[in-house]
Order: C-alpha cells, then sequence, then structure tokens
C-alpha cells in the first residue's frame, strides 16, 4: 500500500499557513520596492532631530536643519520655555526644472520647557 505524503513546504494555498505567504509578500513590497520618499515621510518624525542639554551655566539645544539658513528659521523663548520653528521651501532654480528631488519641502515648529 502506497501512502501519499504532503509536502507542508509546499506552494500550496489550502495550507493553514499559506495566508502568511501573502502578508510576506506585502510586507516585501512595502519595504523593498516601494522607494518613494512621499511614502515614509509618514514614517518620519515630521522635523529635525534636537538635542538640549545643560552645560550648568546655560542650556544648548542642537538642531539637525541641513539646508536651512539663518533666515529660514524663528527662536523665540520667554521664562517657561522656547520655541523653534523653521520654513523651507525645495525649488528649481528659475527656468529649470526638477527631475528628481529627494528632499521635501518641510515646515515644523517645537516647543521645549525649560528645566
Amino acid at each position: 500500500m502506497l501512502t501519499r505524503w504532503n509536502n507542508i513546504f509546499a506552494q500550496d494555498q489550502t495550507h493553514p499557513l499559506a495566508v502568511f505567504d501573502e502578508w510576506n509578500r506585502q510586507l516585501n513590497q512595502l519595504f523593498h520596492e516601494n522607494r518613494n520618499p512621499r511614502v515614509w515621510k509618514t514614517f518620519s518624525t515630521q522635523g529635525p532631530a534636537f538635542r538640549l542639554y545643560d552645560e550648568s551655566d546655560r542650556l544648548v539645544l542642537l538642531a539637525e536643519v541641513p539646508g536651512m539658513t539663518e533666515e529660514q528659521l524663528s527662536l523665540s523663548a520667554n521664562a517657561d520655555g522656547m520655541t523653534i520653528s523653521g520654513n523651507m521651501e525645495q525649488q528649481a532654480p528659475e527656468g529649470y526644472t526638477a527631475q528628481r528631488q529627494e528632499r521635501p519641502s518641510i515646515s515644523f515648529s517645537r516647543s521645549f520647557n525649560f528645566p
């Protein structure tokens, strides 16, 4: 008498674990095939990274704002804290059309309370 052996690793869609094949395909599409920066912007922090630390006689705020000039930043402070904001529009030079733009326009505002 011959007994048929079923390979649990075969691509049989009736197998109970076959649903994971579709999940795997969708995750691969999300993380590997889609390289559109607009998609990944939704997963970012929507602004620059900051570091605030105390040097005993002063507070120091470091902001990572690549490509921004001093004129594009605004800083206001009072007795309780401070707010830093910025706006940078990415535009191609006049008379030119951008063929690829990997750095999006950015606008942010962050407030920090003093310790």
